[in-house]
């Protein structure tokens, strides 16, 4: 048993053997090259399909194999009980008619729709895995993968595999924890008979030619302990979702940071995702929404769409709240809320398709958040929006559409409080705080000395106009009183014209235009 499909065989007896509880729980044996057999109680029969399993030959043929036993779910898997799938390979897909997004998808919209629990591995064993594509497969399809580079770790994968089925079914745990190291295949047993929990399960084993290779390990502590750490990381982690799993947390965590070359791996995120709201649970309605999600600071929704299955969603950076009009309008009624949606600005939102392995981030910084009472969690001006159970997306305000529907139904959406745990003190924040509180103290004496400056020739202004102004009007009064004597003494003029001598009549003239062509000369010069 010193060759690779040798290794896989004997490790799946251990599962089988410390799993499988005879005539109870249902198990199928499958390989890569069609070979099948139904769901079945006996547990002999189970050891027997596994050992009748010799001729490793062809190509990898993983994502056909893996959409082939999805079928068997489907068509004879029992609803109320919860779903194991087990894959082991060692190399990459090669000779598959389907893709990899196709078959994450169909994995996807099975797995995820049942309402029990349901557990996805997938295990790939050796140098020759492409681990990028199995992680992608993992992220997409829902998978909680492992790898290690030794077969004859294969065991301690699957007793850790046994271990995260065992504590989340088992109803009595005891010390058995999914982190202990020290854990047997007779505590699993063990802790297998404490439940009541029926399963249906499906092991999948490459038979690729390359599966006939012996063997060589290094049994270094090193690869024992990295396994051990890689594997505790991988399926000892819990995450509150029905919809997305711990890879597809840590893509997400990378897209908010920013982060460039590799995504993070889950156990190293700088961020607590937490489940504030599950529609399923809390409701479809827009008010439970805004309950369960207004003030909590950054949020990020993840929406599964009915029928197809699609995983899509959005990171609002700020936060959401709904804006009572009457808080600061007296026109309105105070027995009476009234309510008006707001846009916010932020350049860091940004919506995504899981299912794509795509961002868009916002282009419109101004309309890149909608607060609105009569709407769930909207994104942009139309671009991810949710109302009650309806979801709607038209491209506005970010680079590119995540799903190819203006409008669909929502099967389920989840909304997780983004926490950054990391700590907000270093010398460079110190620094940065004491220049924050110069610049405010010099900004603060600025303003002041230039309100100070401000109000003094304001005030000198408003003075000098009104001086102005007065001096104008009583020029004015002035010169209207003049000509209104002027207009009275003209009778006299002429009379003395009349009757007089002609020096009489000049000193007349002058006496009393005198004055009135002053004051007009005075005002022409002003």
């Amino acid at each position: 048993m010193d060759t690779q499909i040798g290794c896989a065989i004997k490790a799946s007896n251990e599962l089988v053997k410390n799993l499988h509880r005879d005539g109870f729980d249902r198990g199928c044996i499958a390989t890569f090259n069609d070979y099948m057999t139904t769901f079945t109680k006996n547990k002999a029969s189970l050891h027997r399909s596994l050992n009748g399993i010799n001729n490793a030959k062809n190509g990898t043929r993983l994502y056909d194999s893996i959409v082939d036993v999805i079928q068997i779910f489907r068509n004879r898997g029992e609803v109320s009980r919860p779903w194991i799938l087990v894959v082991v390979t060692d190399g990459d897909d090669n000779i598959s008619s389907r893709s990899l997004h196709k078959c994450a998808q169909e994995t996807s919209s099975l797995f995820t729709t049942k309402e029990s629990n349901n557990f996805l591995f997938l295990v790939g064993v050796g140098d020759g895995v492409n681990s990028e594509k199995m992680n992608e497969m993992a992220s997409a399809g829902n998978f909680i993968y492992i790898h290690a580079k030794d077969f004859f770790l294969l065991e301690l994968i699957f007793l850790k595999i046994a271990n995260k089925i065992t504590t989340s079914l088992s109803l009595s745990l005891g010390n058995l924890t999914v982190g202990d190291h020290s854990a047997s295949w007779a505590e699993v047993q063990r802790h297998r008979n404490l439940s009541k929990v029926a399963i249906d399960y499906a092991l999948l084993i490459d038979v690729s030619a390359s599966m006939n290779s012996r063997v060589i390990s290094s049994n270094s502590v090193t690869n024992l302990n990295s396994v051990i750490t890689h594997a505790t990381r991988a399926i000892g982690q819990s995450f509150d979702s029905r919809i997305i799993n711990t890879t597809n947390v840590a893509l997400l965590a990378s897209w908010i940071d920013k982060k460039r070359g590799n995504p993070y791996n889950f156990s190293d995120l700088p961020f607590e995702f937490k489940l504030i709201h599950r529609a399923s649970r809390d409701g479809f309605g827009n008010d439970k929404f805004h309950n369960n999600c207004d003030n909590k600071g950054p949020t990020i929704v993840v929406i599964k769409v009915k029928y197809s299955g699609e995983i899509i969603g959005g990171y609002n950076p700020l936060e959401w709240r709904c804006v009572k009009i009457n808080e600061w309008s007296t026109l309105l009624p105070n027995n009476h809320d009234f309510y008006i949606d707001q846009q916010r600005r932020t350049s860091k939102s940004f919506i995504f398709s899981l299912t794509n392995q795509t961002i868009s981030r916002v282009t419109l910084n101004n309309d890149a958040i909608i607060w609105s009472r009569n709407k769930g969690p909207c994104f942009g001006l139309q671009d991810l929006c949710i109302t009650n159970n309806f979801g709607k997306s038209e491209q506005r305000s970010y680079e590119n559409r995540i799903i190819n529907k203006k409008n669909f139904e929502i099967e389920e959406y989840e909304v997780f409080q983004v926490i950054d745990k990391r700590p907000r003190f270093s010398i460079f924040y110190f620094i940065f705080m004491i220049f924050m509180g110069i610049f405010k103290i010099i900004k603060f004496i600025f303003m002041r000395l230039f309100l100070g400056i401000y109000w003094t020739c304001y005030i000198v202004y408003w003075i000098i106009y009104w001086i102005t102004y007065w001096t104008v009007i009583t020029l004015i009064c002035v010169a209207g009183i003049g000509l209104i004597v002027s207009i009275l003494a003209l009778p006299i003029i002429l009379y003395l014209y009349l009757e007089a001598e002609i020096a009489w009549v000049i000193l007349s003239a002058l006496f009393i235009y005198a004055p009135i062509l002053g004051l007009i000369g005075e005002y022409l010069v002003i």
